[in-house]
């Protein structure tokens, strides 16, 4: 089983999933879907894409 995180209120998950949406950037956007995921209750290791 993963590790569990906790964000930081800065942002609701609502916000978080609209920069994920709305980045034109790769990196930007997989960083933002990475934070979206987290603020859903995600395990970071189920979060990230696994490496082959």
């Amino acid at each position: 089983m993963g590790h569990t995180i906790t964000l930081a209120n800065h942002l609701k998950s609502e916000e978080l999933k609209a920069r994920y949406q709305g980045s034109t950037d790769l990196v930007e956007s997989r960083r933002w879907h990475l934070l979206w995921l987290v603020s859903q209750q995600w395990y970071l290791l189920d979060a990230t894409p696994s490496k082959v």
